[in-house]
């Protein structure tokens, strides 16, 4: 699999769930199923690729109640998203081919496919994309897997237990704090013990939907946002009450995630093998 992954470059389209909300939607194919859609998830490091217990079902894809893996983590107020083991013959992706992979079966994908309304199949992660450059653009739409370095740009860390890829960033020019980077967050949030050390404002109440139901937040926004060689502006985080159990979940102390606001129409270039990343306009 590594030597097959760092021989290809694999180009693809992909669209936003909704204007509202922009998760990164693809097509992917399991087996000789038909393509279904998965969201392209940089936060997601269980398993290569998720597929929903239903996919799965229909696939003909077999797995048991003592392969389920341990310790997972999702944001929302339940236990940890079941997930468990299993095993592909071939995946698709791009117009490529991929040999037999494991892969996890969840039932986790039902409230985000609830949430934007639409099917939701599978979730690619961090543990296929690992061993490329990801470049994502979100002007063209478009997703680049490739072998190539990235020679400037921002150098991240990895979380020792969940491969979280978290770089400083300042706000309003204190910090530094530490943001996972999460192409599976339609919109950044925040700590808010952090939110409220900073005293920044305490905006609109909205859900925070994840793995395993919503948290509840609300909306602020700082004045400065410095991150990734970039300022931003009146820029606008929601807050959570999960950040201490994402960090011990981690293994590194995270205080806010990096989210699609943050990447609107720019290039997200996510070199994983020399571990930098830049934010860049087209």
């Amino acid at each position: 699999m590594l030597l097959l992954a760092l021989l290809l470059t694999i180009e693809f389209p992909f669209r936003f769930a909704s204007p509202e909300i922009p998760l990164v939607l693809i097509e992917v194919g399991v087996n000789e199923g038909r393509p279904m859609i998965a969201v392209l998830d940089t936060g997601q490091g269980v398993s290569p690729l998720l597929l929903s217990d239903v996919q799965a079902k229909q696939l003909g894809i077999a797995y048991r109640e003592e392969d389920r893996v341990a310790n997972t983590f999702g944001i929302g107020p339940n236990s940890g998203p079941r997930i468990y083991k299993a095993r592909i013959q071939s995946m698709r992706l791009g117009g490529q081919t991929l040999p037999a992979m494991d892969i996890g079966v969840t039932d986790a994908l039902r409230p985000i496919a609830e949430a934007i309304e639409q099917p939701l199949s599978a979730n690619l992660g961090y543990l296929f994309l690992k061993d490329y450059t990801l470049v994502l653009n979100y002007r063209s739409k478009v997703v680049l897997l490739s072998s190539n370095a990235l020679t400037k740009g921002t150098s991240f860390t990895l979380g020792s237990r969940k491969p979280l890829a978290i770089i400083e960033g300042r706000i309003n020019g204190q910090g530094p704090y530490r943001f996972a980077v999460d192409t599976g967050a339609s919109n950044s949030v925040l700590s808010q013990t952090l939110a409220q050390r900073l005293m920044l404002p305490h905006g609109i109440p909205v859900p925070v939907m994840g793995a395993s139901g919503s948290s509840a937040g609300y909306m602020t926004k700082v004045q400065n946002f410095d991150i990734a060689g970039r300022r931003f502006a009146d820029f606008t985080f929601a807050t959570g009450d999960f950040f201490d159990a994402m960090s011990a979940a981690a293994g590194a102390t995270v205080d806010g995630v990096l989210g699609a606001n943050a990447f609107q129409d720019a290039v997200l270039t996510i070199d994983y093998p020399n571990r930098r990343l830049s934010i860049t306009q087209p």
